[in-house]
């Protein structure tokens, strides 16, 4: 049998356990606690970025699916080797709350209260739409909270618990934001189906599918990333995905 292509199982956020995205956010500050070296591109030609324990960045941007986030430096007094001042150049590295030689500094201004609130209006509207959404000709719910509706009516095999699917699949937030796309990567996605994952509403869908089928699922909070925030995914999103299962091996 052959193994899992992890990469497109990142793609699908088919994975075991996301915690960087609640974790990193843009606008936080991270400090350096020791010295580092890293290779960078700066004015059209690579240079050596020194940082010293005491430098100061900040996240600028972070991805969904990993943890390299790109920061900019916003405090230091260090140079590269060909004299440029670091201060205010970006580079990409990896970076999550337990990375080796880094600590938090200043998290992204908010306060908890604030936050929480957020949170239960996000929760509310969620609920909303998935009440209506269940109203709408051709949606089915299962037991699960998982909403779908067919697009095309597979006539294949179903898949079992235990077997690997190969499957397309392209998802959104409620307002059209794009958070996952293996058609454009010109490549399947696949997964085996008893792998425990935070994206349960898929997996579910696809326990359920002929082979052939294309469905438009409504994800619930608590069959996708619940109180979690990865990249633009908020807490207590509803994911809208189209799902193809292709083949069965």
């Amino acid at each position: 049998m052959k193994r899992v292509n992890k990469k497109w199982i990142l793609l699908a956020l088919l994975v075991v356990s996301i915690s960087f995205g609640a974790k990193v956010k843009v606008g936080d500050v991270y400090m350096r606690t020791d010295g580092m070296s890293k290779i960078v591109e700066h004015a059209g030609r690579h240079t050596t970025l020194k940082l010293n324990s005491g430098d100061l960045v900040k996240v600028e941007k972070t991805s969904w699916f990993s943890n390299k986030v790109t920061l900019r430096v916003v405090s230091s007094k260090a140079k590269t080797l060909s004299g440029s001042r670091v201060m205010g150049m970006t580079f990409t590295d990896r970076l999550d709350i337990n990375a080796v030689g880094w600590k938090v500094f200043k998290a992204k201004a908010g306060s908890t209260s604030n936050n929480k609130k957020t949170a239960i209006l996000l929760k509310k509207a969620s609920k909303k739409f998935l009440k209506k959404n269940a109203k709408k000709a051709g949606v089915i719910s299962t037991k699960s909270g998982l909403q779908y509706k067919i697009i095309v009516k597979g006539t294949g095999a179903t898949p079992q618990k235990s077997d690997f699917v190969n499957f397309h699949i392209l998802g959104t937030l409620i307002d059209g934001t794009e958070i996952m796309n293996s058609y454009k990567q010109g490549k399947p996605g696949k997964v085996e189906l008893s792998s425990p994952t935070n994206l349960m509403g898929v997996i579910n869908a696809l326990q359920i599918m002929p082979v052939g089928s294309k469905w438009k699922l409504f994800i619930p909070p608590d069959l996708a990333f619940g109180d979690k925030e990865i990249g633009p995914i908020r807490a207590h999103s509803v994911l809208i995905v189209e799902l193809e299962l292709l083949s069965i091996d």
